[in-house]
């Protein structure tokens, strides 16, 4: 739309000035007529004694005068009187003939004559009227206006970049009117003219252009500390991804402060915290900010407390939920008295090997130490001992010593001779000696109970912790009875088959699962290896030491139960399941021969791919073209272009392709290489285009012209196309002298732009210099949409038009409202308004104690005699009176309506709008109790408590399970965020 309309506008103006020029010329021509004597179509002129069509005589030897001569060209306008003299004086006035003027002139001041000059708009009173080429004053066209004072046209209002000062035709006269160019068009050179985002100038809706944003920065747009502010090439909107953000304003070491480095990641933030917990009395502070590098180190000088430096000493106490217990992973709560904010950790994973334990100082602030844990980290508590078994499982000939995680051993044992029951071994549950098993028996101890293959059945003994349990059943009613000791626990089962026992000395818990749901008396298994027995009946029927004593049997037929310690592979016919593929044979049969050890030489080798037979097909059905250094007696040359004898081929693709990728290609002419010398002997001194970097320039003609070419077998350069050089001369075209800037239409890639100029057409003289007359600058004024500063009349503009650059009345303080700008390119901010009754609205109201800045309230005397410092305050965003800071002995009681020192609140008062959230939680209620702040109804949530007002935190679901919700399906339960429980997995009803 805006080409059409510059297109129809650059078409008018021409027909116009073509018009003008036509008529010119046809003046000119009946003039040179009329002096010669003969008559025009226009007019006539006569000269000597004769008498003209007006009936007056006149001479050519008088003196001639015409009043309306000094107006030039637009005497056609202007009624004028020729005064002719010679003897008698005769005057000529201008006069109308319908819509055409017949206008007296004097030639050479010796004669006169007439022209008859037809008016645009019609004649009267001697003159042409006023002529106005675009009446309907079309804002997207461009108009011009002839009358007796002079020739206009439209032009662009010097301070309104939108507005088309339009010039008309009115009672005869010119006349200006000012239109103002509909939607977010501008006014460019008496057009207006579509707002378009990439021209390089910053129009009306528009922030920036290109790299021009107007001179802000990301300091300019609210919400931004610093960072480098963008421009948007597709919306020449700001582009604020890279801006930087901080709630505490910066670099401020008594606020604990939020960093957000980049916009546009926005989940990315920085929050300071204190450091250095295990070195002095107080931590460090990190603090983050938008400058480089991003975050700085400060030792606090009153120490460090929830992320900002204290200003003065404060207590505190101190709360270690694991009782410094590296086994367990703890949270250390840390409560400033003075004004009941809470710093915690909870303890840490350092490395894989290593635990940050946290623990409280005997001053009330948090401590931490980096402790090496033996057997690993995880989830921020250090590893127990894994189990482990001497004779590494269930080796049943030799005596093994189990260890549990707790360091409790057992050791592998025979039964006792004469005890014989029918179950092989009694109830071990009740002989803590475990040898109640018969002569020839053995308790064996591993580590296992931990996959389903290895699995915890029903009445089958294990150990965890310092007790023993064995598992009694499995109901099918959502849960496990397990005695361990002399007492019984019944355990709940999770959605998932999960349930916790706990040891019965030390509380330890430890998780097991079902291996089939919903099947009573289903097996059990550990998280991890835990200590197992199995009671056996040596094979030998002996047991001696704790070990089953071997019997070699090799020859019954059997495979014995202890084939590990009789080193058994097979008997007989009995291979123990396996064949021959089991040992990577395509076929055949296992033979067991002498010792009971299996023989593969019956067996059918496997033909594979990588076995240096090629085979069509190999036992994978593979038609193989090759196999790893077998290629069918092919060699690279029988593949193209390669060398005899040189390189080497490859087989890849499984047996399936050969690659030529190690072959030499063979060097001939031909082959865009020179070779010296190539395959076939030849000593090449170029091949084909490649002449080894050489072009003609370095034969002695011209540089850049014509080209070498390679003949004789590679052996002979050409030079036949080449183009002798030729002595330069400006108009060659080519920009070949010191002088020479351009050369013809070569302008050597320069463009108005080059020179700093904003659009034109940059030619060359015959001289082969640069010509600027066809480049153009913008004017940079009031009223081009643009914000400058300076403009081109030497100041600083706030806004233009309708850029305001980003500004809102929020930006000055105010509520609400709307900015304008003045034809003076300054801001109008008479449209923005202040709330009644608000805090920070510069006006102290009903409600309000004071307001800041306002007032200077640094005396804390003002408030009580006993109060020092300068350290009092007005609270920005309660309008309250803020004494926290000051420093002395308390003057007033709990309950006189006055916080005083030792005082964090007052009950008469109540925590006057302070929040749990204030303090460091994420919920609750806060209240002030004997003038304190009481956080006990306070939540954290996340910290793995649960606590008043939360219903689940962490792994911690209250008891509670997607059945127990009304989900008779079950699922999985969760905990939000918010600490509710979060339903989302729990199957429908």
């Amino acid at each position: 739309m805006a080409e059409e309309k510059k297109n129809k506008l650059n078409q008018e103006q021409f027909s116009m000035i073509a018009i003008v020029a036509i008529v010119a010329i046809v003046a000119i021509v009946v003039l040179i007529v009329s002096i010669q004597g003969g008559t025009g179509a226009l007019g006539s002129v006569e000269t000597g004694a004769a008498t003209n069509r007006l009936g007056l005589a006149v001479s050519t030897g008088g003196v001639c005068t015409d009043n309306d001569a000094s107006l030039g060209n637009f005497t056609f306008y202007n009624k004028g009187t020729v005064t002719f003299v010679k003897g008698k004086t005769y005057t000529y006035t201008d006069t109308c003939e319908g819509n055409s003027v017949k206008e007296y002139i004097c030639l050479d001041g010796q004669s006169y004559g007439s022209v008859l000059y037809s008016c645009p708009a019609g004649c009267s009173n001697g003159a042409c009227n006023c002529f106005d080429t675009d009446v309907a004053n079309d804002p997207y066209k461009k108009g011009f206006v002839t009358e007796k004072t002079g020739f206009y046209e439209d032009s662009c209002s010097s301070a309104n970049l939108f507005t088309v000062n339009a010039v008309d035709c009115s009672n005869n006269a010119k006349v200006t009117k000012a239109i103002e160019c509909p939607g977010t068009d501008s006014c460019k050179n008496g057009i207006c003219v579509p707002a378009m985002c990439g021209n390089g100038i910053i129009e009306r809706g528009e922030d920036c252009e290109g790299t021009n944003i107007n001179g802000k920065t990301c300091a300019n747009v609210p919400g931004f500390i610093s960072g480098p502010l963008r421009c948007n090439a597709a919306t020449c909107k700001f582009d604020t991804s890279n801006c930087c953000a901080d709630t505490d304003g910066g670099y401020d070491i008594y606020e604990k402060g939020i960093t957000t480095p980049l916009a546009s990641s926005p989940d990315v933030k920085k929050v300071d915290y204190c450091v250095n917990y295990n070195l002095g009395t107080f931590p460090s502070l990190v603090e983050y900010d938008c400058k480089s590098p991003g975050s700085f180190s400060v030792d606090c000088t009153n120490g460090c407390f929830n992320g900002r430096c204290l200003i003065q000493p404060y207590a505190a106490t101190c709360t270690d939920s694991d009782g410094a217990d590296l086994s367990v992973r703890g949270t250390t709560r840390s409560v400033l008295t003075l004004t009941g904010e809470v710093s915690q950790r909870q303890d840490s994973c350092n490395g894989p090997n290593a635990v940050n334990e946290y623990t409280c100082r005997t001053n009330g602030f948090l401590k931490s130490e980096s402790i090496d844990c033996p057997y690993g980290c995880k989830d921020g508590a250090c590893l127990p001992q894994p189990c482990v078994d001497s004779d590494g499982g269930k080796l049943y000939s030799i005596k093994g010593i189990v260890t549990n995680e707790m360091g409790i051993t057992r050791t592998d044992s025979c039964g006792v001779a004469g005890w014989n029951p029918t179950n092989l071994c009694g109830d071990i549950m009740t002989d803590p000696n475990f040898n109640t098993c018969a002569a020839g028996a053995l308790v064996e101890g591993y580590c296992g109970g931990n996959t389903d293959t290895d699995s915890i059945k029903a009445g089958e003994l294990f150990h965890i912790g310092r007790g023993d349990c064995i598992y009694d059943s499995y109901n099918k009613d959502g849960y496990v009875n397990v005695r361990c000791g002399m007492s019984i626990q019944r355990a709940g089962i999770g959605a998932i088959g999960e349930f916790t026992l706990y040891s019965e000395f030390d509380n330890k818990p430890y998780r097991f699962f079902l291996v089939n749901l919903g099947i009573a008396n289903s097996p059990i298994k550990s998280e991890v290896p835990i200590m197992m027995y199995r009671n056996i009946k040596c094979p030998s029927g002996a047991c001696t030491n704790g070990a089953c004593v071997p019997a070699s049997t090799c020859g019954n037929g059997v495979i014995d139960a202890d084939r590990i310690s009789l080193n058994e592979e097979c008997d007989g016919d009995d291979f123990g399941g396996k064949t021959c593929q089991s040992f990577g044979y395509a076929g055949g049969s296992l033979t067991c021969v002498a010792g009971c050890q299996i023989s593969t030489a019956n067996c059918t080798p496997t033909t594979t791919c990588g076995d240096h037979i090629i085979q069509q097909p190999n036992t994978a059905g593979i038609n193989e073209i090759c196999d790893w250094t077998e290629f069918g007696d092919r060699q690279c040359e029988d593949f193209g272009q390669f060398a005899s004898g040189k390189g080497s081929l490859m087989c890849v693709n499984n047996c399936q392709k050969i690659d030529t990728g190690m072959c030499i290609p063979r060097a001939y002419c031909g082959d865009s290489l020179i070779h010296s010398p190539n395959t076939d002997g030849i000593n090449e001194i170029c091949d084909m285009g490649n002449f080894g970097g050489k072009t003609c320039a370095d034969y002695g003609f011209a540089e850049g012209m014509g080209s070498l070419l390679c003949v004789n077998t590679c052996q002979t350069i050409d030079t036949s196309m080449c183009i002798p050089i030729q002595t330069p001369v400006c108009g060659d075209g080519i920009v070949n002298q010191v002088f020479e800037e351009c050369d013809w239409t070569n302008l050597n890639g320069m463009t108005c732009e080059s020179f700093g100029y904003d659009y034109g057409s940059l030619t060359c003289t015959g001289e082969c210099q640069f010509d600027m007359s066809g480049c153009y600058n913008v004017p940079k004024v009031c009223g081009d949409g643009i914000v400058q500063a300076p403009n081109d009349a030497g100041f600083d503009e706030e806004c233009d038009g309708a850029n305001l650059g980003e500004v809102t009345c929020e930006y000055f303080g105010y509520d609400g409202g709307y900015l304008a700008c003045t034809g003076m390119c300054t801001l109008d901010r008479s449209g923005c308004w202040i709330s009644p009754d608000k805090c920070g609205d510069g006006l102290v109201e009903i409600g309000e104690q004071c307001e800041a800045g306002l007032s200077n309230i640094n005396n804390c005397s003002m408030f009580s005699n006993s109060l020092l410092s300068m350290n009092a305050r007005c609270d920005s965003t309660t309008c309250k009176y803020d004494t926290s800071r000051c420093i002395g002995s308390t003057g007033g009681f709990c309950g006189d309506g006055v916080v005083e020192v030792r005082e964090q609140c007052d009950d008469a008062k109540g925590t006057e709008g302070r929040t749990c959230q204030m303090f460091g939680f994420t919920g609750g209620m806060l209240s002030c109790n004997n003038c304190m702040y009481d956080t006990s109804a306070c939540a954290i949530c996340g910290d793995g408590l649960l606590q008043a007002g939360e219903l689940c935190d962490g792994t911690d679901l209250n008891g509670e399970t997607c059945r127990t919700l009304g989900f008779q399906r079950g699922g999985t339960l969760s905990c939000s965020s918010e600490c509710f429980f979060d339903t989302s997995a729990c199957k429908a009803k």
